[in-house]
């Protein structure tokens, strides 16, 4: 709280950080919610798309690829969803616990999350840490492999073309 030398300037500050904000946060939860349905929505049309180009070109082969990557993707989803449910229900919390105790640094931000009316089983600590950085990078191999696929597949698609000629 800032105060100044007026006692009416530090009641308003104090007034300010009263203020609460669920109708905003509200609001901002339904902002995410349709933004992630419209993305959903997106990939589905895209994905039906090719699917739908690449059989019409008859060529299935390709079809089973953008199956299997798709498969993948949607085990990377699972993987996530997962993972936030064991840290939302402190499971990553009490693996750490027992693997490596609790430092100083995490005792501190539980209370502050126990103050601020958080989920403290939500504070970071370095399972949870391990288990994110794991995440992001089994997400970039994905990334990584699909793009490698497509490329390849381009190529060997026109060095078909041309032996055909």
């Amino acid at each position: 709280m800032l105060c100044t030398a007026s006692g009416g300037a530090c009641q308003l500050a104090a007034a300010a950080e009263d203020h609460d904000h669920s109708f905003a946060r509200a609001n901002v939860t339904i902002a995410i919610l349709v933004v992630i349905l419209f993305l959903t929505l997106l990939f589905e049309v895209a994905h039906e798309e090719v699917v739908e180009y690449l059989e019409h070109r008859r060529l299935h082969h390709v079809v089973k690829v953008v199956e299997a990557i798709t498969k993948e993707v949607t085990v990377l989803g699972f993987i996530s969803l997962l993972l936030f449910f064991l840290t939302r229900f402190g499971v990553t919390m009490a693996i750490n616990d027992k693997l490596l105790g609790q430092s100083s640094l995490e005792r501190i931000g539980i209370a502050e999350l126990k103050e601020e009316s958080g989920n403290p089983y939500a504070a970071p600590t370095v399972v949870f840490e391990l288990f994110e950085s794991a995440h992001i990078i089994v997400f970039l191999l994905l990334v990584t492999f699909t793009v490698s696929v497509l490329v390849l597949l381009s190529v060997s698609l026109s060095t078909a073309q041309e032996w055909r000629q």
